[in-house]
């Protein structure tokens, strides 16, 4: 549950909205699941 920010147009409420429109823009679950085991552990990708 996300609280609603006593100031919308805050300083606090764009940081929050910055954190949140970078942690989207990273990826979908299946690509989140892609980078990890069947036991939900990390796996290393060559770049």
């Amino acid at each position: 549950l996300v609280d609603i920010p006593e100031r919308p147009g805050g300083c606090v409420a764009r940081r929050r909205e910055a954190y949140y429109s970078a942690i989207a823009a990273r990826g979908d679950l299946r690509t989140r699941l892609e980078m990890t085991s069947q036991l939900g552990m990390p796996v290393a990708h060559s770049a």
